[in-house]
């Protein structure tokens, strides 16, 4: 319970709020017009989220000086992808 692990998890799960109001408002800003050019163009909905919506959203909140804002999306992805490399190494060796 008083583990690094444990501490992890509670800023992980204290966080989450912030996070999905961010992403949301981000993503919802994204113009449609380019998504549906994504589309047209062969990628799917996942290719389109990785490669053209996420890096936008991020890249729209600082080129309007919203660095707070850039820096939460920022540091939210690099800590959910260290999660997700974190589980995939877990359990791909079978412990």
């Amino acid at each position: 319970m008083f583990t690094w692990y444990a501490a992890v998890l509670a800023s992980f799960v204290v966080a989450i709020p912030l996070l999905i109001k961010t992403a949301r408002a981000a993503i919802e800003s994204v113009d449609k017009n380019i998504i549906q050019a994504s589309y047209a163009l062969g990628h799917s909905e996942f290719q389109t989220t990785v490669y053209i919506v996420l890096p936008l959203a991020i890249y729209t909140s600082a080129g309007s000086g919203d660095w707070s804002k850039a820096n939460i999306m920022v540091i939210s992805l690099t800590a959910l992808s260290g999660i997700a490399l974190y589980l995939a190494n877990k359990y791909s060796k079978g412990d």
